[in-house]
């Protein structure tokens, strides 16, 4: 018989932004795979910022006029 709590006893999915493998840190993209490791979650967080900003600049050079567009499709 299936219930709600018997996850709490199973491994926790990744559903976080960051976690934690062996002591090195990754990050979780919505597109593409997880990136990492990272020597420790602050690193992970900088190289999270960098991303943002590289897609961001990627998306400005393919979209005509700059369009906007969400945040939330790149990460």
């Amino acid at each position: 018989m299936y219930r709600f709590d018997d996850e709490k006893e199973q491994a926790p999915a990744r559903s976080e932004r960051f976690y934690e493998v062996n002591g090195e840190w990754f990050f979780a993209v919505r597109k593409g795979p997880d990136r990492g490791p990272f020597a420790s979650k602050e690193a992970a967080h900088a190289a999270l910022r960098t991303y943002i900003v590289e897609q961001l600049a990627e998306e400005k050079h393919r979209r005509p006029g700059g369009r906007r567009f969400s945040l939330r499709s790149l990460i």
